[in-house]
């Protein structure tokens, strides 16, 4: 017997955040923050949403991407096809133009990376969740500065789940469930931004606010106690200036919320469910219990017997991750079950290339692109992406030009 697990949300704005908490955004502004688990909160930038705009652009969908109405009112963008021309189509570059990362020397020895972003001025900002550092470096990957750091002193981190740039290149680090580090652009901490999570709208003054119930995972009852079959779907999500964005990977659709909490459109696309073969449920065992399972002889043939005996998914979920670009496009990370080896999340470190669907502020498909193997994009922007390579063992901090296919 399957069931799913559920849990309430609520939207938190920065600007109530601001008026409640007598903070001033001095250049730590409301870009979007997005928390690491169940209590998901929204940061926009823009807090009054262009609402007409949006209503009118989506009416002049093209015929690839259909609008409609369901029962209770809300905008469907149904896609079938994407709207790219094969010459409009992204692309990303054969190699990156920028690789730093090594094992010998610890200030270019990344562990746990937690973000990637790159700064106005060229200047890149790595949050090493090993260390629990923010590292700053220049332009061409020489070190800057290195700054945060485990502890309990001001600055210091115990906790390091996030690095988000806001405006004014301030740099926000997710210290805890409901706790932000914010540090200047030259990496220097500036304050702890408390988030209020669990109060009552009524007892948070109207900062909170419910999204209502969302699927998160699905269990399966095994034995004395429920399991969540491995490569099934869990709830993905993510923020943009002005919505934010939640799905289950049960079907391929993505609810939009304004920054109000609002629902204000569905997206969906075409999409034809991959099944997950005995073969490949074999592969994985075999491949997860070489890194996990560490007894010997007989013991070791029980213990990964056991791993072949749990529930997995029948078919792989729809999606796995999503990315907001600083141009507020969603990109939809196509999921494969070869991913969940590593540490069996299907949003792992790709094992075999990944394919991103990319839509606009309008729910319409534009197109896909492929990734390579190994790389984990963080920040995505007009013509580059910055990430994590792990190659032979090593992971290095890359950028890559994005450009149009057709220039």
């Amino acid at each position: 017997m399957r069931r799913e697990v559920r849990f309430r949300t609520r939207v938190v704005t920065a600007r109530s955040v601001r008026d409640a908490r007598g903070l001033n955004a001095g250049g730590c502004g409301d870009r979007d923050l997005m928390p690491y688990n169940a209590r998901v909160s929204m940061r926009p930038s823009t807090i009054g949403l262009a609402c007409a705009w949006v209503a009118a652009a989506m009416l002049a969908l093209p015929l690839q991407a259909q609008s409609s109405r369901d029962s209770a009112g809300v905008l469907v963008i149904d896609n079938t096809r994407p709207a790219w021309s094969d010459s409009e189509r992204l692309l990303l570059a054969a190699k990156p133009h920028l690789v730093f990362g090594n094992n010998t020397d610890s200030a270019y020895r990344f562990r746990q990376v937690r973000g990637v972003t790159l700064m106005t001025d060229g200047r890149i900002a790595v949050a090493d969740g090993g260390s629990l550092q923010l590292r700053l470096f220049s332009p061409q990957g020489q070190l800057i500065s290195v700054n945060a750091g485990k502890g309990i002193g001001p600055g210091q981190l115990l906790n390091m789940h996030f690095l988000r740039r806001l405006p004014g290149d301030t740099l926000a680090i997710g210290a805890g469930y409901s706790t932000l580090a914010l540090y200047s652009s030259t990496g220097q901490f500036a304050r702890t931004m408390a988030l209020p999570v669990g109060a009552s709208p009524a007892e948070s003054n109207g900062i909170a606010r419910e999204l209502g119930v969302l699927p998160y995972i699905e269990l399966e009852q095994v034995a004395s106690q429920p399991m969540p079959p491995w490569l099934s779907a869990v709830g993905v999500f993510a923020a943009g200036d002005d919505r934010f964005y939640a799905g289950f990977g049960d079907r391929y659709a993505i609810r939009v919320y304004t920054a109000k909490g609002d629902l204000q459109s569905i997206i969906r696309r075409a999409w034809t469910p991959v099944p997950v073969t005995s073969d490949d449920w074999e592969h994985w065992v075999v491949e997860w219990s070489k890194l996990w399972v560490k007894t010997t002889g007989a013991e070791r043939e029980r213990d990964v017997q056991k791993v072949r005996e749990e529930p997995y998914a029948d078919v792989l979920p729809a999606f796995s991750q999503f990315i907001v670009d600083r141009n507020g496009r969603l990109w939809v990370r196509e999921a494969h079950w070869q991913d969940a080896i590593g540490a069996g999340s299907l949003t792992d470190t790709p094992a075999v290339p990944s394919n991103w669907s990319v839509f606009d502020v309008r729910g319409r498909w534009l197109g896909d692109v492929t990734m390579p193997i190994g790389f984990q994009p963080f920040e995505i922007g007009t013509d580059y992406v910055t990430g994590m390579l792990r190659t032979d063992g090593v992971n290095q901090v890359v950028i890559y030009s994005l450009s149009v296919r057709g220039r």
